[in-house]
């Protein structure tokens, strides 16, 4: 009798239990960030040193610009994926 029971209580849990298929959610992949420029050695030399400080301003500069930009996508980019899970 308790073995029918069981059984019964088994192919009952069997039969209510669905297993459900898992939706695959697609996330675009998001652009590296941007490399860091290579600087110029600074020399001792005062006209030399002028010049060179000036390049590496105007690389950091750039680079600056370029990493701002960045970090501007990259919040659009986490705005986008979190309306895309919440879909």
């Amino acid at each position: 009798m308790l073995s029918a029971i069981l059984l019964l209580t088994i192919l009952m849990l069997g039969i209510s239990c669905n297993t459900t298929v898992p939706t695959q959610i697609v996330v675009p992949e998001f652009a590296s960030q941007p490399s860091a420029p290579t600087l110029i050695n600074i020399p001792e030399d005062l006209e030399s040193a002028n010049v060179n400080l000036t390049i590496n301003l105007s690389r950091l500069d750039a680079y600056t610009q370029k990493l701002e930009q960045y970090i501007f996508y990259l919040k659009v980019y986490y705005l986008s994926v979190i309306q895309i899970l919440s879909q």
